[in-house]
């Protein structure tokens, strides 16, 4: 079968800590190879139709030359590389921004059409397989995890005990996974932002994770934008509290140039919406689940 791979989860919020995002990784040497040692996400949510843009860019520590990295969403999502544009346009707008530095781009064409693209008894699907910049994305359903453990074993993946868990959770409430692949020679990288977009009811970050997937003390940086102001809730029930950064809002100019960074349409983003920038240092302890974005109460002034 070749080499195996490892996972290590990573969702839009890394896996991890109390104070880090969802998501989980694999590679193909003994654990542990890869580690998740920063991250920026950028929620943009719509309301009206809605939709999530998701856009995470994260940093790893490596000694594999290949890994994947998963990111789970309620409904199938449209992946599009953008560069690092979003995030620098949007600290631009409470400060400098700050250069960030992407990966070399592979060669994924002859991926394509390998054994991605296959069913196990009608219970694993891929339901994509794109080229992303320098990456690859296939997003797969699973409707068990008995099922999603033998296409594991038949694409050469291999996950701990801690990340098994962590698919599950994922499996039961028939979310869709999509994993991104990842070549690399060096053992500090930083992969180039990919936006995500996909229609939920609740806007959300993956921020539940396996504890094997992170260094201690990850950066998280995380922009949210709304035409009302969000509060971030922890499986919508207990309080994030991350520290605020600065905030600010998009007026009709500075939304059309957000908009053209991230490759979609000016209406796609309210005119007018709010802009908070968090920055959370990872703890030592996992996160019991996502991130959860609602409406803060009423009376918050702009």
């Amino acid at each position: 079968m070749g080499r195996t791979r490892r996972f290590i989860g990573i969702g839009i919020a890394v896996f991890a800590t109390s104070n880090s995002i969802g998501s989980m990784i694999l590679t193909s040497m003994a654990w542990p190879s890869v580690g998740m040692v920063a991250q920026c996400n950028i929620l943009v949510w719509d309301p009206a139709t809605k939709t999530e843009q998701l856009v995470q860019s994260s940093a790893f520590m490596s000694k594999a030359e290949k890994f994947e990295f998963l990111v789970p969403t309620p409904s199938i999502p449209k992946v599009k590389e953008v560069g690092n544009e979003p995030i620098t346009f949007l600290s631009s707008l409470i400060y400098p921004p700050r250069p960030v530095t992407a990966t070399p781009k592979p060669n994924h064409e002859d991926d394509l059409d390998s054994n991605y693209g296959t069913l196990i008894r009608g219970k694993v699907e891929v339901k994509q397989v794109e080229l992303v910049g320098n990456l690859k994305a296939t997003t797969i359903l699973a409707s068990d995890v008995i099922a999603l453990s033998e296409w594991m074993d038949k694409n050469g993946y291999k996950a701990s005990l801690e990340q098994k868990k962590w698919l599950e959770t994922y499996v039961q409430k028939r979310w869709f996974l999509t994993a991104f692949q990842v070549y690399s020679k060096s053992e500090v990288l930083r992969t180039s932002a990919v936006r995500l977009s996909f229609k939920t009811e609740v806007p959300f970050v993956p921020y539940a994770s396996p504890k094997d997937c992170w260094v201690d003390g990850i950066r998280h940086e995380m922009f949210v934008i709304s035409p009302t102001p969000l509060e971030g809730t922890i499986g919508g029930k207990f309080a994030w509290s991350p520290e605020l950064q600065g905030h600010t809002f998009l007026n009709s100019g500075s939304t059309k140039g957000f908009a053209k960074s991230l490759g979609i349409s000016a209406k796609e983003i309210p005119v007018g919406s709010w802009v908070d920038r968090y920055i959370d240092i990872g703890a030592d302890s996992a996160a019991a689940d996502d991130l959860y974005f609602f409406p803060k109460p009423k009376g918050v002034k702009k």
